[in-house]
């Protein structure tokens, strides 16, 4: 098999990712360090099946992720990376290698960019109709959309997905939830001794963990508690739009309320390609223009949560207005 980049045809892969190096039942983003040895190391779990979803947490999310990507560089005869929110491409892909594919990885709201109309439905359809897994990276979305994630508040089921962040409460959790048939295989008395696939962590059954998680999930079914979450992001994301338009700044605020952040520049933000081309620059100088002001928020993602208030929101939509007159005044 080969690499394929985008726009040829004809080869051959066994997994398609979106914007992320996905491979057997791991997927990739950029990472901070390197380690030889642990390179090494993860290149023989490769070689030997090993399920990259245990692997990696050996070694601390940000540090795996470079070091899987690093020791999946030789392997690109088994990935595709398709555009995200091109669901034409991505459906000509997995036509075209529907023989070799083990699965479609995609995060449905990827990074800060929600899926186009359409474009989670086709990839649906078409892993579908040919018999390939997909699987959705619910790190993030999951239970911060909807009870039910992403795939509830978008309307499409994949065949498994990932969980994590939320469903811990802050405490090191993750899941993977999916349909009887694929879970089955962690069950050994449900399958044949060679369709077992053991799933054990050094975290697994954390009890410090595990009740915070089920405290937090006990919280979020509570009536209103997403209306509410929802009502503060959109007053939130109206707020920055027009502190940013009143200023004269061209800018757009990306995102859905409970997740969001501002991209300075003109264009339709709907894939990696057209993120990247916005103005990094002017957003960390923005950022540290809120900070100085008292707003906090990361290098990128306004996180939406259900402690802030309308205090909390008055606040930040003054200060919005405040730092983005101050970064239009300084250019």
């Amino acid at each position: 098999m080969k690499y394929l980049p985008l726009g040829d045809s004809g080869l051959s892969a066994s997994v398609i990712g979106f914007g992320a190096w996905a491979i057997g039942g791991g997927a990739v983003w950029g990472g901070e360090s390197d380690d030889a040895e642990s390179i090494k190391t993860i290149t023989a779990a490769l070689d030997a099946g090993i399920n990259l979803l245990d692997t990696a947490p050996a070694y601390g999310w940000g540090h795996s992720e470079r070091l899987i990507a690093k020791a999946i560089e030789g392997r690109r005869d088994e990935v595709l990376i398709a555009p995200f929110n091109d669901a034409e491409t991505a459906a000509d892909l997995i036509r075209t290698h529907r023989q070799e594919l083990a699965a479609v990885i995609v995060e449905p709201f990827q990074r800060l960019i929600p899926p186009a109309p359409g474009f989670l439905e086709t990839l649906r359809a078409v892993t579908a109709e040919h018999g390939i897994a997909l699987i959705f990276d619910e790190i993030v979305t999951g239970f911060r959309f909807a009870y039910g994630g992403a795939q509830e508040y978008y309307g499409v089921v994949p065949d498994l997905c990932a969980l994590g962040k939320v469903i811990g409460g802050g405490f090191p959790l993750a899941a993977i939830a999916g349909g009887e048939a694929y879970m089955a295989h962690f069950d050994k008395a449900a399958v044949a001794a060679e369709d077992f696939l053991p799933m054990t962590g050094t975290l697994s059954g954390n009890p410090v963990a595990a009740a915070a998680g089920l405290a937090t999930l006990e919280i979020l079914r509570r009536p209103g508690t997403y209306e509410r979450l929802f009502a503060t992001g959109r007053d939130l994301m109206a707020g920055l739009s027009e502190a940013l338009a009143r200023a004269g700044l061209t800018a757009k605020v990306v995102g859905e309320p409970p997740l969001f952040d501002v991209f300075f520049t003109g264009a339709e933000v709907r894939d990696y390609r057209s993120a990247a081309a916005a103005d990094k620059a002017k957003l960390l100088r923005f950022n540290r223009l809120l900070l100085e002001r008292g707003v906090l928020k990361g290098e990128s993602k306004f996180y939406v949560s259900l402690a802030h208030d309308a205090e909390d929101v008055a606040q930040s939509l003054a200060t919005f207005t405040a730092a983005a007159e101050a970064l239009q005044a300084a250019a």
